[in-house]
């Protein structure tokens, strides 16, 4: 395996770059989503112990999905080897947000720090926004529990507003957070550094 046979990046950054799926990610996506730190942040759909199996429903589905399509996962890359270091994608929201989608992210533990969550979820809003066009996406979303403190930072960090908290609605490992729910317009992005 080799840098040329990875998928080539769609977006640039200075901390790291965004990729489509590769089957080579699924050792890399197993080893770092098999940690509890990981997914005590994450929604109870997100596996724990997350294992071989997991990981390569995971990339399978993500090389399945079409380019263009708003449930679109990319791999947050190391700028250098390419390498999986976490995931960023679209999850696009109900029938009555139809030009609204949901941003997620993972980022495996020996890269926590580094600043490349925040450079990615602003890098991937950006090329989301211009991918799609106003008149399929016009709102991005992003759903926090209120115990993590770093997500919230990324969030605003990235240009998203903090918009709300759903109190008591999100539930992981036998507790109850509350849901802290940023947003970030189209026309947000304007004006906004590169």
């Amino acid at each position: 395996m080799t840098i040329q046979d990875l998928p080539t990046p769609l977006v640039i950054l200075q901390t790291c770059v965004l990729r489509r799926y590769h089957p080579s990610d699924i050792p890399l996506v197993a080893s770092l989503g098999n940690n509890p730190a990981v997914a005590r942040r994450l929604r109870p759909s997100f596996p724990s112990p997350y294992i071989l199996s997991d990981a390569t429903a995971w990339v399978s589905r993500c090389m399945a999905t079409p380019p263009d399509s708003l449930s679109l996962s990319l791999v947050i890359a190391d700028p250098e080897t390419l390498s999986f270091c976490g995931t960023i994608g679209l999850r696009p929201l109900g029938d009555d947000e139809t030009r609204t989608a949901e941003v997620g992210y993972w980022l495996g533990e020996p890269f926590w720090g580094r600043g490349m969550v925040t450079e990615a979820t602003r890098g991937f809003a950006r090329w989301v926004m211009e991918q799609f066009g106003e008149g399929n996406l016009v709102r991005l979303e992003g759903h926090v529990y209120s115990n993590n403190e770093a997500s919230k930072k990324v969030l605003s960090r990235a240009g998203f507003v903090l918009e709300g908290t759903r109190r008591k609605a999100g539930w992981r490992d036998g507790e109850v957070f509350d849901i802290h729910t940023f947003g970030l317009l189209r026309e947000d992005m304007r004006g906004m550094s590169e």
